[in-house]
């Protein structure tokens, strides 16, 4: 008569299922050399080892140990079986540690938005500074601009927005505070032909000439260029970089974040006019979103610090 067997933890009732612990036992077998060492190491009989592995080598159609009187060894297909198996389990613990830690505000990633125009000069000792204190927490560093910063706060793309425009969106998940503002000056290159014009420089003087804009990728770049004159004609390029070396080669005359033109200006390849009506200055904050608080987003809100303290890092 043959003997019968209720559902052990490897066997459910009419289905034989490759568990998490079938993995483990496998795994234990393989280290200690023999079923009887393995079932003395968890504290079952050898038999319900033995039965065990025998409904994983059923459900898998295959043998994964070459049984003899006196010792048991892995066939091919076993040695795959048990080094691919702990690849299994060590995912399955990396997973319950993170979601603990999920679970306890730990994030496995915090994503910072930084607006164009703000100095990047900062960004690498950013970087550097945080992975030696999160060094299990991955950093994102994002570049946008204008309204595309509050939207990758909105979207949650990002956590951090640094250099966000003062314009705060009607919304209870941010929070921000004040950075400073962004000064501007009106750039041309040294052959230009504002370059010798008495100032300052009206409208009129402005508007036969090509303005260099930068475009942030979410919003028409007409919309966000405030001082683009009627008739006035427009280069667009992707960033303050191409901006500056449009304007240096003569391609047009640019409005410009005054620290990103000023070292070309103590160089002398670019000269800064004044202007009838100059651009305003632009407020910039750091903000972020409160939903989304973690160790890490708080130290670094920390690092940033005050005012005084970004203005000098950021804006100048």
């Amino acid at each position: 008569m043959r003997e019968q067997h209720s559902p052990g933890p490897f066997q459910a009732q009419g289905q034989i299922v490759l568990s998490l612990e079938a993995l483990q036992l496998i795994d234990l077998i393989t280290r200690t050399g023999s079923f009887s060492a393995a079932a003395k190491a968890c504290d079952r009989v050898p038999s319900a080892v033995s039965y065990a592995v025998k409904n994983v080598e059923d459900e898998l159609g295959i043998l994964l140990f070459k049984r003899s009187h006196k010792s048991i060894e892995l066939t091919e297909a076993g040695a795959y079986f048990v080094v691919e198996g702990r690849r299994v389990l060590e995912c399955i613990e990396t997973l319950k540690r993170e979601s603990r830690r999920i679970a306890n505000g730990w994030l496995p990633r915090l994503s910072v938005v930084v607006d164009t125009l703000v100095s990047s000069e900062r960004i690498v000792a950013l970087a550097t500074d945080f992975h030696e204190r999160f060094d299990n927490v991955q950093l994102n560093v994002l570049a946008s601009r204008d309204v595309g910063v509050w939207n990758a706060l909105m979207e949650g793309k990002a956590e951090i927005a640094i250099g966000a425009s003062t314009q705060i969106p009607v919304n209870d998940k941010f929070c921000w505070r004040e950075m400073g503002s962004i000064e501007w000056t009106l750039a041309v290159g040294c052959s230009h032909p504002l370059a010798a014009r008495s100032e300052p420089l009206t409208n009129e003087d402005l508007s036969r000439f090509r303005t260099i804009c930068v475009d942030d990728g979410h919003i028409d770049v007409a919309a966000q260029v405030s001082d683009l004159l009627p008739g006035q004609h427009k280069l667009v390029v992707p960033d303050w970089r191409r901006a500056a070396q449009c304007v240096e080669e003569g391609l047009g005359i640019g409005y410009m974040p005054l620290h990103v033109a000023s070292p070309k200006i103590r160089a002398g390849t670019l000269i800064a006019k004044n202007v009838a009506v100059p651009r305003l200055p632009r407020m910039c904050c750091v903000a972020w979103r409160v939903d989304r608080l973690s160790p890490a987003m708080t130290w670094l809100l920390d690092y940033l610090g005050g005012e005084d303290k970004m203005r000098q890092e950021w804006l100048c």
